[in-house]
This record gives C-alpha cells, structure tokens and sequence, in this order.
C-alpha cells in the first residue's frame, strides 16, 4: 500500500528519522529507503505515515491528547492507556506539528550561508605540502634546525 514519503514531502522543513522497527528489521547499519518506517519526531509525539495521503501523530494521555482529538479534520485512530493515535490530513501537518513540537530543520537566509562560507574559508585547513593535498607549486615544510645538547 502507498504512502506519503515524509523525507520528499516534509524533509526540507522538518527532520525525518526511522522508526524503532527500521533498525531491528535492517540492522544497525542498514539502509533502506522506505517511506513506510519514516516518522517526524518530537518532544511531545511523533508524526508518521497512515494509510494513502493520511497522517498518523502519536502522542501520550494528556491535555495534548485531547487537544490532538479535537483538532478540525482529525479522526482518533486508536486509543489506549499508553496514548493516542490520531489521522489527518496533510495539510493540517502545521497545527499538529505545533501541539506535538515537532523537530524542525535549521533554516538560514543567503546572507547568513554567504557569511558561514566566509567563515569556513578563514579557517579551513591548509595543506602543510609534504602530504596529502599538497600542491605541485608549494614549498615542501622543513622543520626547524634541532639543537643538540
């Protein structure tokens, strides 16, 4: 069965991890693109693929479980002592991701990157010419003069 691929759809907003079951199915060095495992963590639940273009969110009893079931265009999935499990639609991601607090991703504007690359270009490694990376054209580095005691 289709579903949404969260790191298509939302990856550029917000961070995407694998569920718990992604590592005991692959292994710890396992990878595998499957959008099915992919969940949108956060401090109060997390987000994941339903069933076609629906959402799933997760989140613990509490007053967000209740505000979670209330939201317009959500419809309870499950509900148990451990929590509640909620679908929606795509499109009311932002109000769910605003109860739960989703992880969201760094966002910078150009002139922000436009200094970071400055930054980086101050203070990247410079090849010291005798090994790796060094340059046909540089000085070879010769250590100082020992002085014998």
């Amino acid at each position: 069965m289709e579903c949404v691929n969260l790191k298509e759809r939302f990856g550029k907003r917000f961070k995407v991890g694998h569920d718990e079951a992604y590592f005991a199915e692959r292994g710890e060095r396992g990878f595998a693109d499957d959008p099915q495992l992919q969940i949108i963590p956060g401090r109060r639940g997390h987000v994941f693929p339903g069933p076609g273009d629906l959402l799933a969110a997760f989140c613990r009893r509490g007053p967000t479980a209740n505000r979670l079931k209330a939201l317009r265009g959500a419809e309870v999935y499950t509900e148990g002592a451990d929590g509640v499990t909620v679908l929606f639609s795509a499109d009311h991601l932002d109000q769910v991701a605003e109860l739960l607090l989703l992880k969201r991703r760094r966002q910078i504007t150009e002139g922000e990157r436009q200094r970071l690359v400055e930054l980086g270009r101050q203070h990247r490694f410079l090849s010291r010419g005798d090994g790796v990376g060094a340059q046909k054209n540089e000085r070879p580095c010769v250590p100082a003069a020992s002085v014998d005691l």
